[in-house]
């Protein structure tokens, strides 16, 4: 679980960018946005989720505020209500690949691994240097039990940054021991 929690810390640092909003509107909902920002990196999940309803209360058409909201509800192991906010980011920014391949870790969760594969091929079309993807495209393949083609999207993951290499290896070693992400 730490794996898959420590993906979705990587993808809540990728973007902080905010819908135009009033000047005063856009700096309390970033002020927000920072205080759930905080407490998810402190594993507080539920102030980091009030964080974020509050954020949303002030701009309620932001898909980074909802999909960073359903990555607390991912971490909280939620995967209802995290689906419903990254369905939702994705309704506003269908471009975000970052969106794509969080909810694809999501269906990875909830072992719908054809969906999952779906959402990271998207992801990978939208940014297709996209290391994350490539590395939970690559582990959902090895939980379907297509080795090679699994093979090629960790070396091209780890070629695009080695720092996933330490995950490949956790990913790979826990197919092998059995672990089954928990649902």
């Amino acid at each position: 679980m730490k794996h898959t929690l420590n993906i979705g810390a990587l993808v809540i640092a990728f973007a902080l960018s905010f819908a135009p909003a009033t000047y005063a509107q856009n700096s309390h909902t970033q002020m927000y946005v920072a205080r759930g920002d905080a407490w998810f990196v402190q594993e507080k999940f539920d102030r980091a989720i009030a964080a974020y309803d509050q954020a949303l209360l002030l701009d309620s058409r932001n898909a980074e505020i909802f999909n960073k909201r359903g990555l607390t509800w991912l971490a909280k192991n939620d995967l209802g209500l995290a689906l419903r906010d990254f369905k939702k980011a994705l309704t506003l920014n269908p471009q975000s690949a970052e969106y794509w391949h969080n909810r694809g870790i999501l269906w990875y969760r909830k072992d719908k691994l054809n969906k999952a594969m779906s959402d990271f091929d998207q992801a990978l079309k939208l940014k297709p240097l996209f290391a994350e993807a490539l590395m939970a495209r690559g582990l959902t393949r090895l939980k379907q039990n297509k080795e090679v083609e699994a093979e090629k999207d960790f070396a091209q993951s780890a070629k695009l940054d080695a720092k996933l290499l330490r995950p490949i290896a956790q990913g790979i070693e826990g197919m092998r021991s059995g672990f089954v992400a928990k649902k």
